[in-house]
């Protein structure tokens, strides 16, 4: 077994079963903006999965409807906030984060996710599971490389490491600090997600669970 001295976990599609949550929401703040508008705020955020909201509705307002108003962003940023709040809260909790001790009982475990941070805390919080994440929860409006630099450039003792994720970006950040990677599957919203691990050579797994499994 490869005894690894951190995890990195993704949150939405990893940890949580909340992608369908963060994509409904995007089509919800934008429909009032035409169906045509809406669509393409959501091809758009499945694209570029793993990129905070911040992100993806300036992309909105710049380059789909056309209007950099700040007032319009402000009220897009607090109303996408508020619809993913109520329902976070019902979501799924991927069953395998509760036996990562059992498995590394000795190693570090950290969420890296585009999601808000404060929103992740407080989630987490309400959730009860983030006692199991002993060396941070980090999130935007950082992105997950400026999350990884300042955790590589601050941590002495990252021997080796590995990030659990469900999106294309999660698995080019991996690569940018030589960690190894593990495509989590069962809620990934990459529709080529096979094509893309095979091409990569990526191990992939339903979830959590099976992962552990494997060094069983």
């Amino acid at each position: 077994m490869k005894n690894y001295s951190h995890l990195f976990f993704d949150c939405d599609g990893v940890i949580l079963n909340s992608n369908k949550v963060k994509t409904n929401a995007f089509y919800k703040i934008a429909i009032k903006h035409g169906k045509e508008s809406a669509k393409k705020l959501v091809n758009y955020h499945i694209n570029n999965g793993g990129i905070s909201r911040y992100k993806k509705i300036k992309f909105f307002q710049n380059n789909i409807i056309k209007n950099n108003d700040l007032k319009l962003y402000e009220n897009l940023v607090n109303d996408y906030g508020e619809i993913v709040k109520k329902e976070l809260l019902e979501t799924e909790i991927s069953k395998g984060i509760f036996k990562i001790k059992d498995f590394f009982p000795n190693s570090k475990l950290a969420v890296i996710s585009g999601s808000d941070e404060k929103e992740l805390l407080w989630l987490f919080k309400k959730l009860k599971i983030d006692h199991i994440f002993d060396n941070g929860i980090f999130g935007s409006p950082k992105s997950k490389e400026e999350i990884f630099n300042q955790i590589f450039k601050n941590s002495n003792d990252i021997i080796s490491s590995i990030y659990l994720g469900d999106s294309k970006y999660d698995f080019e950040v991996s690569k940018m600090y030589g960690m190894d990677f593990a495509f989590i599957t069962e809620w990934t919203e990459v529709a080529e997600w096979v094509t893309f691990t095979k091409i990569n050579n990526i191990k992939s797994y339903l979830n959590i669970s099976e992962f552990l499994n494997s060094f069983q």
